[in-house]
């Protein structure tokens, strides 16, 4: 049923009606480039909505019941886009019709004044020098959070005058659900009102404290806030979930932006400076037209005070086409998103009340099909807003931690978070025996982030970037010699430059001593070594490989290849590989580094320290490859650290015979990795692949079965030619 509901739609054109152009020139006048389209339609939206709710024109419902025009809406968007600014913009606009409703509840004061100067026997009750002792000023229509018993006064004010609608604002809605006492009963009463304005009131015995009984009486709210506390604050994460499971979910209009718009890019200052004045030179002028189209309609709404609007027969059927397609289409929506289920439900109803003030913004006196689908478009286009941040609720503390600090850090900046901070924002459930609690809350999040890593520091969590760059550092200083006569030159003068990892190729065929690290002052030292490198370098000193087949071997990734002070040994060389990012390592945790590497590639390189240098000799052979791809460092990195298991390569020396046959007789899941590895890994997965069958007991006939098996899977399988010199010809020599 539920597509056949959603062509009806479709045939009626209800998903794409536009709403009337006022609404968008009202959104138009918050110039600032940086705020969403959605957001400053949302305001607007509200904002007429508020206005229409001020004469008291009921909606007759199909049913016989009678519906205020009203609208609670809440708007989450980053800090800084200037909330309170935008409402105002907007609010403006509607100035000189505010003034007309405020002149008859002026008049209305005064009537009051002067029937207590009458009650009180003044003989000149009707002389404002006698009536106006008693008189006592309207309050404004907008008030902030306030106690419910003030809030009902002044809703008792509204509905004796015939005019002027209730409405509460915060711009600070999570600070408030946090903080304020006041919040939570104002919601609870704007809840209770919203569908039929109505507020039935406790007999108290002061009568002269008693508030009335209150009869379709509109009465709004907006609230805006940053999303963040709702993210990382625990208590006021359940306290919203509650409050929207049990009342809120199904009133309001909810507009999500998670990020601002970006920044526009303008060739000069003055392209800037000429954007920006013309902004609001349109503004200006389309303030000044809105206020006036908002005081005629003030002046025509005014004779109309209390008249009820109707629906057409047509909108009434497109109510009830629209009110099924809603229940349907949230009963597919996850179970686990009670919110917007309940939203989602109800959208039918609120696009009701859009609807109605729509109509009164026209100057009808009922709600055709039109209005109706105009709202729907409208409600349509911001349903998915309360999905996608009830999804952002309902990450684990692992995956908001990742959020907030992708948000929080700059590439050169870290972030962190002590215990007590952990505690309250509702990472960790107590700052007691908290060890393998951070341990495991890093290992997640290190799990989902690919664009830093966390650790655990000395009082809480640190977090660093991953820096991407193009270019990699080296430090050098000229020797010659032999190894005893280059010793006693490489001591000191090391100097440092920046430059493509290509250009290493230069060095490595002249006389040098070099490092990816940097030294202080230029002295080589364990306790001078500092800096982030981007390469490495792997001293081979005896391989079963000669250079020729490392250098095939490791095609799908930049590096040089060089033999050292033999040049016609084949086996002993040294290899450096380009990194994808910097990387910034203690003694300790170089050397698990390196090993790391190794590992992975199946080179047996020497584990060295990072003060080791290493020589370069005129005059020899490098075999280069630079326009592949380097090394993705951070999977290593965190290995090297302790954030990550070290099984890069899987050893099945441990492994019993009946559970290396069991690993055989599961290839598929055991070789997994090599089956489903990465374009531009394939060639070290496969790599990886061989070794590990071996260790497992697999001949070397069904080791090269496998191999073109795993090959023969790839989207992308390597070339037999390659295949054959590099894997192939290595299992053949195996015993």
């Amino acid at each position: 049923m539920l597509e056949k509901l959603k062509q009806e739609l479709v045939n009626q054109n209800a998903f794409n009606t536009p709403l009337p152009k006022t609404i968008y020139d009202l959104s138009s006048v918050i110039t600032d480039p940086r705020i969403n389209d959605k957001m400053k339609l949302m305001i607007a939206v509200n904002e007429a909505i508020l206005f229409a709710s001020q004469f008291h024109r009921s909606l007759m419902h199909y049913n016989g019941s009678l519906i205020p025009i009203n609208a609670i809406s809440f708007i989450l968007s980053p800090s800084g886009l200037g909330k309170d600014s935008s409402v105002n913009l907007i609010h403006r606009c509607f100035k000189e019709g505010y003034d007309e409703i405020n002149k008859i509840r002026t008049d209305k004061a005064i009537d009051r004044a002067k029937e207590l100067a009458k009650q009180a026997k003044k003989a000149r009750f009707d002389d404002a020098s006698e009536y106006m002792k008693y008189y006592d000023a309207p309050n404004p229509l907008f008030a902030s959070l306030s106690t419910n018993e003030g809030l009902i006064a002044h809703l008792n004010t509204l509905d004796d005058d015939g005019i002027g609608a209730g409405f509460i604002y915060t711009g600070e809605f999570t600070s408030e659900l946090q903080n304020s006492s006041s919040l939570l009963s104002n919601l609870t009463l704007l809840s209770e009102m919203y569908d039929e304005g109505k507020k039935e009131v406790k007999i108290i015995k002061s009568k002269q404290s008693q508030s009335k009984e209150i009869k379709n009486l509109p009465f709004s709210g907006l609230f805006m806030s940053s999303p963040d506390i709702l993210f990382y604050d625990e208590k006021a994460k359940r306290e919203f979930s509650k409050q929207f499971n049990s009342k809120l979910s199904r009133r309001s209009f909810f507009c999500f932006i998670p990020v601002a718009n970006d920044e526009i890019e303008y060739a000069s200052v003055r392209d800037m400076i000429n954007a920006a004045v013309a902004r609001e030179d349109l503004a200006y002028q389309t303030v000044k037209n809105l206020q006036d189209i908002f005081r005629n309609i003030s002046l025509r709404e005014i004779a109309k005070v209390g008249q009820n609007i109707t629906m057409t027969s047509e909108c009434s059927q497109l109510m009830l086409v629209y009110k099924t397609y809603c229940s349907e289409s949230a009963e597919k929506l996850d179970k686990t998103l009670n919110i917007s289920r309940l939203n989602r439900t109800h959208a039918y109803w609120r696009a009701f009340k859009l609807a109605g003030a729509l109509a009164l913004l026209k100057g009808l006196d009922y709600i055709t099909e039109v209005e109706y689908k105009e709202a729907i478009s409208f409600t349509e286009s911001i349903l998915d807003d309360i999905v996608l941040f009830e999804k952002e609720l309902a990450k684990e503390p692992y995956q908001m931690l990742v959020t907030l600090a992708e948000q929080s850090t700059t590439l050169d900046s870290i972030f962190s978070l002590n215990l007590h901070q952990l505690k309250k924002l509702g990472f960790i459930p107590s700052i007691r025996n908290v060890d393998n609690t951070l341990k495991d809350l890093v290992k997640f999040a290190n799990s989902v982030d690919d664009k830093g890593y966390f650790e655990v520091s000395t009082d809480g969590i640190e977090y660093k970037r991953i820096i991407k760059t193009d270019l990699v550092n080296v430090s050098f200083v000229a020797v010659s010699g032999n190894k005893e006569q280059r010793k006693a030159m490489c001591a000191s003068g090391y100097q440092s430059a920046e430059l493509p990892f290509s250009r290493l190729a230069d060095m490595l065929q002249k006389d040098f001593a070099y490092t990816p690290f940097k030294f202080k002052n230029g002295i080589r030292s364990n306790a001078n070594v500092y800096g982030k490198i981007k390469w490495i370098a792997l001293d081979i000193d005896n391989s079963n490989f000669d250079d020729e087949m490392v250098h095939e071997f490791l095609k799908d990734f930049n590096h040089h290849i060089v033999r050292t002070s033999d040049a016609n040994n084949a086996y002993k060389y040294r290899v450096l590989l380009e990194l994808d990012s910097l990387v910034e390592l203690n003694d300790i945790e170089y050397k698990g580094f390196i090993k790391a590497i190794s590992d992975f590639l199946g080179l047996n390189a020497d584990i060295l320290p990072r003060s080791q240098i290493y020589y370069s000799y005129s005059g020899r052979n490098v075999l280069s490859v630079t326009n592949a791809n380097p090394l993705e460092a951070r999977e290593f990195l965190l290995i090297a650290k302790g954030l990550e298991d070290t099984n890069v390569y899987i050893s099945a020396s441990d492994l019993s015979d009946e559970q290396k046959k069991t690993q055989l007789e599961n290839s598929q899941a055991t070789f997994d990795f090599a089956f489903n590895a990465p374009q531009g890994k394939g060639s070290v997965a496969l790599w990886r692949a061989a070794r590990m069958a071996k260790e497992l007991g697999m001949s070397n006939e069904d080791i090269i079965n496998l191999v073109y098996e795993i090959n023969s899977y790839w989207t992308y399988p390597m070339p037999e030619a390659r295949l054959r010199s590099t894997i192939i010809s290595q299992v053949m020599k195996w015993n």
